[in-house]
C-alpha cells in the first residue's frame, strides 16, 4: 500500500494562490489607507484578527493563508467579500460598499 497522499494542488499552484491572496489583501488594506508594508501593516492586521504579527506578515508576503474562520473575519474587517479575497471571485465588495477608514481608528 502506498503511503503518499494525492495532492490536487501542485506546489507551483500553491505559491501562486498565496501570492495572489497577498496581492488582494494588500489591495484591500491600501483601499483603507493602512500603513504600508514594513511600516506596521502586519501589526494592524494582527490586531484586526487576533493573530501574531509574524502570522499576519506571512499572509501579507504570500507565504501562507489564513485558516477558514480567519478568512471570514479578515474579509469582514477589511470590508471585502471573502470570495473575492480568497479566490478573486465576484465583486470586491457587496453593493458598491466603500472602504471604511474609520475602522482603523478603532484599532489604533
Amino acid at each position: 500500500m502506498d503511503n503518499t497522499e494525492t495532492n490536487p494542488v501542485s506546489e507551483l499552484d500553491s505559491k501562486r494562490i498565496k501570492k495572489e491572496f497577498a496581492e488582494r489583501l494588500n489591495e484591500a488594506l491600501d483601499d483603507m489607507k493602512v500603513l504600508p508594508k514594513y511600516k506596521g501593516r502586519q501589526h494592524i492586521v494582527a490586531k484586526l484578527i487576533g493573530v501574531t504579527p509574524k502570522g499576519a506578515a506571512r499572509w501579507l508576503e504570500g507565504k501562507g493563508l489564513p485558516r477558514p474562520m480567519d478568512q471570514v473575519r479578515l474579509a469582514s474587517k477589511v470590508r471585502v467579500r471573502v470570495e473575492w479575497l480568497m479566490f478573486n471571485l465576484g465583486p470586491k465588495r457587496e453593493g458598491g460598499q466603500k472602504s471604511n477608514t474609520l475602522l482603523l481608528q478603532n484599532i489604533i
